[in-house]
């Protein structure tokens, strides 16, 4: 029993250390925090001088 709780730790503690962390910028704030719908925009990953293709 001991052993997938510790495999289990083991695995949450590396996708954890291996995590990314993006700048983020709010557009729009309104209302109440437990009101708010959270939107996430995802770029299809185009470097700058591809934007023209």
């Amino acid at each position: 029993m001991r052993a997938p709780i510790v495999t289990f730790a083991i695995l949450v503690a590396s996708v954890a250390a291996t995590a990314q962390i993006f700048p983020v910028d709010t557009l729009f704030k309104n209302g109440e925090l437990q009101e708010r719908i959270n939107l996430v925009f995802l770029s299809d990953g185009y470097k700058s001088d591809e934007l023209g293709k």
